[in-house]
């Protein structure tokens, strides 16, 4: 016998099996959203972005300022070796006294009243007025002064008397300037938003803090150099200087030891012969001045060029720190350019993929 199904009877078995199926699916969708990690954007391409080159700063060499020479003829220090000491005239030679006869006669040359200022000073030359001639700049009159360098335009008087020498001066010191451009930090695209673009911004912005802190400390390097460089060159033209006041102070004592010495010479010889004790005294007196020019000239013309070397020493300093400024500063922007080229790139691939918002 057939058994019939009606149509409410499959009602019954069919409902179960679709609250089955539907209550399967829901826990493995529940499962899934339970167990799936969220996904951490992690940007890495700024890694090529490293530490600025290392620092080139070498120090310039100092200067060397160009002192003046004084050089005294050989015939000079004969003449002064055979007066010195000498008691009589037969203690001087006859060589020697001729020289001292053509000094005597050039005097007599020269204009009344010039041979007139060689007349007082020689009367009143003495140990101590040797010493006021040395030290002090005042000591003589323009006349006197001038007196002296009249006789010394005549070539046979120079040649037996120091001369002054100054070198070529140091030429002028330039400074290279320089302009710190930086370019900007323009490369963001501040209306991209989302996970992909701030892990590209905050990878961009460890790299630039990187090369930031690492500009800030060659920099801070740099300027501590240029600071230390000068204080050198104030130190060097110190100490320049006084090494040359010490040597000019020494030269003026040495002369005044030997004029002194002529002098007791010629007081020697005064009683004995009159006329040989002027020409010794013209000589000595001639002998001072021209050493006494020299000296001051000497020393003015070395304090010139040491405080000329101080500046140059200065100026290269400056250059110094101007170029290892500038080739910092093109690294450091070079750098920058290519950070925010990436920065661009990694902007545009965010937004690309439709995560960057």
């Amino acid at each position: 016998m057939k058994k019939l199904y009606t149509s409410s009877s499959h009602k019954h078995w069919i409902f179960p099996l679709f609250l089955f199926v539907g209550l399967a699916f829901y826990q493995c969708a529940v499962k899934d959203v339970e167990f799936l990690d969220p996904f951490n954007f992690v940007n890495n391409d700024f890694e090529s972005i490293g530490d600025l080159p290392a620092l080139n700063d070498p120090d310039p060499g100092p200067v060397i300022p160009p002192l003046a020479q004084i050089v005294q003829p050989e015939i000079t220090q004969v003449v002064v070796s055979d007066i010195t000491g000498a008691t009589t005239p037969a203690d001087i030679t006859p060589a020697n006294q001729a020289i001292l006869a053509d000094v005597s006669e050039a005097i007599a040359d020269l204009t009344p009243a010039q041979q007139a200022v060689f007349a007082t000073e020689v009367a009143g030359l003495s140990a101590i007025r040797i010493s006021e001639i040395l030290t002090n700049e005042a000591a003589l009159s323009a006349e006197a002064l001038a007196a002296v360098e009249a006789l010394l335009e005549n070539p046979e008087m120079r040649a037996l008397f120091p001369e002054l020498r100054l070198p070529q001066p140091l030429p002028p010191s330039a400074e290279l300037g320089f302009e710190l451009i930086e370019e900007g930090l323009n490369a963001r695209i501040n209306t991209l938003v989302g996970p992909c673009a701030d892990a590209a911004r905050a990878a961009y912005d460890q790299a630039i803090t990187r090369i930031s802190q690492n500009r800030d400390s060659q920099l801070a390097t740099i300027n501590a150099n240029f600071d230390r460089r000068t204080q050198e060159a104030a130190t060097r033209a110190t100490n320049r200087i006084a090494q040359v006041n010490t040597l000019y102070q020494q030269r003026l004592g040495t002369v005044q030891t030997i004029a002194t010495s002529l002098l007791v010479s010629a007081n020697a010889i005064q009683p004995i012969d009159a006329a040989l004790a002027t020409r010794i005294r013209q000589f000595t007196f001639v002998y001072v001045v021209s050493w006494r020019t020299a000296l001051f000239a000497g020393l003015a013309a070395d304090l010139v060029a040491i405080e000329a070397a101080r500046l140059a020493d200065i100026a290269a300093s400056t250059n110094a720190r101007n170029t290892a400024t500038a080739t910092l500063t093109a690294a450091f922007n070079a750098a920058l350019t290519d950070a925010n080229a990436i920065l661009n790139t990694a902007l545009n691939a965010c937004h690309n993929q439709g995560t960057g918002s």
